[in-house]
């Protein structure tokens, strides 16, 4: 009997010291749930806007932060896609530990929400890297305000089975230093801007692959090109033109479209054989091509080996338009040509595949590029005219504008519409709007900042409503 006694007893203490614990278990400083009504007093403090928290209630959940995210930093079309706690999360607002809009919020999770806000309201990516390229020169002036200048003046040709490093125009190379090269030099040594040489590869295919993945793939050519890149790194190259040498700052690796585990594998070992072999102030950013959520891409890119190997990454979220039509999809009309080249939701996208913590880089060491070709195509008796579109270059879209019909849908890319002589013409195009709004998503993502392709076809006219993206460009640095 005495034994059940001290049983009982014993278990009875074990119940009272549980109960004596559990309080100091349960109510961990910042578990208890909060109301909306201390939540806002939160904000208050924080100097936080208080505009954009919604006051329907005093209940407060997950949702009502989502929401005041989605208001404030026009998330709205992200979170539609990609849904509000995925969004929230990605971007440092919510811990990761939520997967429900309707939880209720702690403390601790909204402290976390207000630092983070916090900062994102003060977050720049505020880099500013250009390419001078093609037909850049009406620009050069932009050069003064840039971080990095990336000069277009080299391509890897195969010409006569043998990997080419073309500095001219042989080749039909559009990509050759040009007459007047000196120019935008001086201008950036005299403004302490950094020169790096655009490593770009021939487009034409060989064995079913570009130029690129070929050379990457041919022991001998590989071994060539690395030469190459390795003598111009640490001579410099040769102008064709006066014979006279120029020395850079640094590489723009910019070979594209490639496929497949073989090329990603072959392009990954020669950025680490590169890099072991450039001088150690020599800078090296690699352009890639971005991850897109369905169908097949470029994909030979690893985005966490090429970043650990370089100083960052180009992400080129842009061009995601349809580069050609079936006959089916041109007899579609207006619908088809719903192709916007650089929809905001792909443009998320590809950054959080570019940055993610397991396969992606540092986002530091990322820049985002943007490109301002527009995308145009005509339409008669409802059928689109033309397999491809065209490509207006900048000046030729500001000559239209006035004459169209402009609006801004879910996409972020401006849309126009006129017509003429019975032909309806349709064009998307990038404007000072829909530019600030890709980089605010660099911000929030806590980018190295923007990569322009290319001076030349920068908008920064003012006669035209929206086109001084230049200037908002460098009023929000």
């Amino acid at each position: 009997m005495k034994y059940i006694t001290y049983s009982l007893l014993l278990v009875a203490c074990c119940f009272i010291l549980a109960a004596c614990l559990s309080p100091a278990s349960d109510n961990l400083p910042g578990d208890e749930a909060i109301n909306a009504e201390e939540f806002q007093q939160m904000l208050e403090d924080a100097e936080l806007p208080i505009e954009y928290f919604s006051p329907a209630g005093n209940n407060l959940t997950m949702g009502r932060l989502i929401a005041y995210t989605d208001t404030m930093f026009e998330l709205e079309v992200l979170t539609e896609a990609f849904g509000g706690i995925e969004v929230n999360r990605t971007l440092g607002f919510l811990p990761l530990s939520v997967n429900a809009p309707y939880a209720e919020v702690t403390r601790a999770a909204a402290q976390h929400f207000i630092t983070a806000v916090s900062d994102a309201m003060t977050n720049r990516a505020d880099g500013l890297k250009a390419f001078y390229a093609i037909a850049s020169f009406d620009q050069i002036h932009m050069i003064d305000d840039l971080d990095i200048v990336s000069v277009g003046w080299s391509r890897f040709d195969i010409i006569n089975g043998e990997a080419v490093f073309n500095l001219s125009s042989r080749n039909d190379n559009e990509y050759h230093i040009p007459a007047g090269y000196n120019l935008p030099i001086e201008r950036a040594r005299n403004n302490d801007v950094p020169i790096y040489l655009m490593i770009a590869g021939h487009m034409a295919h060989h064995g079913g692959m570009t130029t690129s993945a070929y050379i990457l793939l041919d022991p001998v050519m590989r071994e060539s090109a690395l030469d190459d890149l390795v003598d111009a790194a640490h001579n410099g190259v040769i102008s064709p033109i006066s014979g006279q040498r120029i020395y850079f700052d640094g590489f723009s690796m910019d070979f594209e479209e490639m496929r497949g585990e073989q090329a990603r594998e072959a392009y990954s070992q020669f950025i680490i054989d590169l890099r072991s072999r450039l001088p150690d102030d020599f800078g090296l950013l690699i352009c890639v091509h971005p991850a897109v959520p369905h169908g097949p891409y470029f994909d030979a890119f690893d985005f966490r080996v090429l970043g650990e190997n370089s100083d960052g990454l180009i992400l080129m979220a842009h061009d995601f338009y349809a580069k050609s039509l079936s006959d089916e999809e041109r007899a579609m009309g207006e619908v088809a040509t719903r192709t916007p080249p650089s929809p905001i939701t792909a443009v998320y996208y590809s950054i959080y595949r570019a940055t993610h913590p397991e396969t992606g880089t540092d986002p530091s060491k990322v820049w985002l590029a943007m490109s301002f070709t527009g995308v145009q195509w005509q339409i008669q008796n409802g059928e689109v005219l033309s397999n491809r579109p065209m490509n207006p270059t900048n000046d030729l879209i500001e000559a239209r504008l006035p004459y169209a019909t402009v609006t801004h849908g879910a996409s972020g890319n401006p849309r126009a519409v006129w017509e003429n002589d019975g032909v309806e013409n349709v064009l998307f195009f990038e404007d000072a709007v829909s530019v600030m709004q890709r980089q605010r998503l660099a911000d929030l993502f806590g980018l190295a900042g923007i990569s322009l392709w290319r001076l030349g076809n920068v908008p920064d006219g003012e006669r035209v409503v929206n086109m001084d993206a230049w200037d908002r460009l460098l009023a929000w640095r």
